[in-house]
């Protein structure tokens, strides 16, 4: 029997150029190998390029693109954040998108982020399916640190965010019939709270599956430091101008101009472009993969200075065979994983010292990339959550796909 799930994020999942469209992604990758059909309902900016979509359909079923409706009368009343206001199915659409749903007859809802939580409300209520949330973040701490970091007209946006995020996430998650949680110490924030046995730990899957994201020994890397990540979200932008500010003059003092350092992203704006400019640093936007940036560089960083739930980024950097230095904040909810090659430095003068340490000795990481993947990102953790999911909704599951044999 084929089961079938309706995905609902926010914003389009691929090309995944970021951590939350990475996670989205990856998890539909990961439900697609086991065997599961889906239809996604999403709401994307601008246009989708026709190989996009191609890119989409080959691991969702169905597509349902929806406008979102932004004016003043969307935020009233002032019920929720206004972030979770913006992403709405209007009663019209409604119709459609149940009679779609119904239709595709799925198992539960997939919320992917909390920002549609409204629409994924609406849908649950109309459809009368179970609804499970796929949570990032602990949102209403994630929302305090943005507010907290915001300055001029932006800071009001975050306060409007803030003030009813702790109200809104925990009325989620109570409506929620399961919640996967991105991080252990996510879940145990909530399991204080809110009644045990709601939530497990799915980390972000490697879509993958461990693919090799190295060169080889005779290849030449040419990037001396390399950062990948969203060059738009306040998180990374607060540690990258931290990272220009703290840390580069130290390493200049040491190599002189000679680094080749990138940074590649997503929708830089001209003054993150600018300073990048002046401090001697490539700014690469919107490339459509990392991988042959992660080929090239010998060293890569990662200088969040704030972090709720974890940094999807992080999973793709331990693939490589490269160094990688790190706030404490970036390794949120990896620590425990003991890995080679991965050094936390909070400290500017210790960043800087360990990346001229790296930059000198020009190490080579080596494990056992099939077997770590496996073991903490791969398709047995995504079975296992599958599995206790099924049993918290009362419903049996069968297994097919590619990690139909696997060991849970």
């Amino acid at each position: 029997m084929t089961r079938r799930i309706v995905v609902v994020s926010h914003e389009i999942p691929y090309p995944p150029i970021h951590g939350g469209r990475a996670d989205v992604w990856n998890t539909a990758c990961g439900l697609k190998a086991l065997g599961f059909e889906m239809l996604l309902i999403t709401w994307p900016k601008g246009t989708v390029s026709e190989s996009d979509i191609v890119q989409i359909r080959n691991v969702f079923s169905d597509v349902s693109i929806l406008p979102r409706h932004v004016r003043i009368s969307t935020f009233l009343p002032y019920d929720y954040p206004l972030r979770l206001k913006s992403y709405r199915i209007v009663p019209g659409e409604l119709t459609r998108i149940t009679r779609d749903v119904l239709a595709f007859s799925p198992d539960f809802i997939l919320l992917n982020n909390w920002s549609a939580y409204l629409a994924a409300k609406s849908l649950q209520e109309s459809s009368h399916r179970p609804l499970v949330y796929r949570s990032q973040n602990v949102e209403h701490v994630y929302s305090r640190m943005l507010r907290e970091r915001s300055q001029g007209l932006h800071r009001i946006k975050a306060y409007l965010n803030y003030v009813k995020a702790f109200q809104a996430e925990g009325e989620l998650r109570n409506r929620a019939d399961m919640t996967w949680d991105i991080s252990s110490s996510d879940k145990q924030a909530w399991d204080r709270i809110q009644e045990k046995g709601r939530s497990v730990v799915l980390p972000s899957i490697d879509p993958d599956l461990g693919a090799d994201t190295s060169v080889s020994m005779r290849e030449e890397k040419d990037i001396d430091i390399l950062f990948t990540g969203s060059l738009w979200s306040q998180t990374n932008l607060d540690g990258l101008y931290w990272f220009l500010r703290e840390v580069l003059p130290k390493l200049k003092d040491t190599h002189g101009s000679s680094l080749k350092i990138a940074f590649a992203g997503s929708n830089p704006d001209d003054r993150f472009k600018a300073v990048c400019e002046a401090g001697g640093v490539d700014c690469i936007a919107n490339p459509p993969d990392f991988g042959p940036y992660f080929r090239r560089a010998k060293i890569l960083i990662n200088p969040v200075q704030f972090s709720s739930g974890i940094n999807v980024k992080m999973v793709r950097m331990f693939l490589t065979r490269s160094p990688v230095v790190s706030t404490v904040a970036g390794m949120r909810g990896y620590a425990h994983l003991g890995l080679r090659g991965v050094y936390g430095c909070d400290a500017s003068t210790d960043f800087a010292a360990r990346l001229t340490q790296l930059l000198n000795e020009h190490p080579h990481v080596e494990f056992d990339r099939a077997s770590f993947v496996q073991e903490n990102f791969g398709l047995p953790i995504l079975r296992r959550v599958l599995a206790q999911t099924y049993a918290r909704l009362g419903m049996a599951v069968e297994w097919s796909g590619q990690g139909a044999n696997d060991e849970a």
